[in-house]
């Protein structure tokens, strides 16, 4: 747009300046031959001031245009500069206002915050509070578990008195199994409880006292168990039986020809000899006696053989009930030996007598059996000392 208007007033003055030039040129061609040479002169001046004057008047256009194309220049870099001053401006603005609502966001946040802190001091504070009440009801509680702890500590040294002389009753309760029932699991469990007590006594002299009770349980652990009841019972219903065995027939069979007579007259040498032989052993019997002849024995004394059996089975049943069993061995052979040797071994129930003696189960030999407990002494010992010493406290 600013280009096509100084094209427009350039060429106006073009036309312009022809123009005159056109208008001198003719005037002084047609009037060259009229006019004298002081015309021509003032006519050749009037054309040169024409000239200046129309040269002032270009430059002046000259100066306004360089003046208005400047000044339209410096507007359109005014313009756009003050444009990009205004988009800065309002771009400005803007981070302004954001700014501005982060700094109210801050403010927010910041309040909140500082509300936050209060709260916290305050629970704090409160904190403080109830920790402070806290050490005074723990201080109480102190003083009220020592308390309990001192009551705690007498009633713990009364049960620990009341175990120990738990243990000593347990301990001789041990000593009777084995002396008088022998029971020896029954001892060895009781002497386990007794070592169990003595356990939980804090006291370094105990290991001496735990480690005869271990010797002792192990010996008593390593007895047969045996059914010493069942076995008496056994024993005791053979007594019924002594009653209906058969004895042995003491004196030589007799056959039909030694006792019978004969009716024949050449035979009166045999008949006597027998005769005399039937009368004679009514008295006295005389025989060779040899290795394996069987005893003789007056039928008389069969009655009071049976009772010695039937006593010695009873001894025998006693014997193994109470564990004596070197006892019920001896008692044994003498039922065996007697059995064997005066009722007929063929029997039935002689048999039955014979095979349940032998089917008795008796324990190894091997295993010392202990007749007392040594831990009783140790343990009484040591049960006292430590009352004497818990007294004096």
């Amino acid at each position: 747009m600013n280009n096509s208007s100084n094209d427009s007033i350039t060429q106006s003055e073009n036309n312009m300046d022809q123009n005159i030039t056109e208008t001198s040129k003719d005037e002084v061609l047609k009037n060259e031959s009229n006019l004298s040479s002081e015309q021509m002169v003032e006519i050749a001046s009037k054309i040169v001031k024409k000239e200046r004057w129309k040269g002032r008047f270009v430059s002046f256009l000259l100066f306004v245009l360089l003046v208005g194309t400047a000044g339209f220049v410096a507007y359109e870099h005014f313009e756009n500069r003050a444009f990009q001053e205004n988009q800065k401006n309002t771009q400005l603005k803007f981070d302004a206002q954001s700014i501005e609502n982060k700094v109210t966001d801050l403010s927010k946040n910041f309040e909140q915050y500082r509300t936050n802190i209060a709260q916290k001091d305050s629970l704090i504070e409160n904190n403080k509070n109830g920790v402070a009440k806290l050490v005074n009801s723990t201080s109480v509680l102190e003083k009220e578990l020592n308390q309990v702890k001192a009551r705690f500590d007498i009633s713990k040294s009364k049960l620990e008195l009341a175990k120990l002389s738990e243990a000593k009753i347990l301990v001789r309760l041990a000593d009777k199994k084995v002396k008088i029932d022998k029971d020896f699991k029954a001892a060895a469990d009781l002497l386990k409880e007794v070592d169990a007590v003595i356990k939980d006594v804090n006291d370094n002299r105990s290991f001496s006292v735990r480690e005869v009770l271990a010797k002792e349980i192990n010996l008593l652990s390593n007895i047969q168990e045996i059914d010493v009841e069942g076995g008496a019972l056994r024993i005791e219903n053979l007594v019924d039986n002594i009653d209906v065995i058969p004895v042995k027939i003491s004196l030589e069979k007799k056959t039909l020809a030694d006792v019978e007579i004969s009716n024949d007259i050449s035979d009166w040498k045999e008949n006597l000899k027998k005769s005399g032989k039937e009368f004679l052993n009514s008295f006295i019997i005389v025989k060779n006696r040899t290795y394996n002849d069987e005893m003789l024995l007056p039928v008389e004394h069969i009655k009071y053989l049976r009772e010695n059996i039937k006593l010695n089975l009873n001894l025998a049943a006693l014997a193994y009930y109470h564990s004596d069993f070197a006892l019920f061995e001896k008692e044994k052979a003498l039922v065996l030996k007697y059995v064997e040797q005066y009722f007929e071994a063929s029997d039935s129930v002689v048999q039955n007598i014979i095979n349940t003696l032998n089917e008795i189960e008796v324990p190894n030999k091997n295993v010392e059996t202990p007749k007392a407990l040594e831990s009783v002494r140790t343990v009484e010992n040591y049960v006292q000392v430590l009352m004497q010493e818990w007294s004096k406290k």
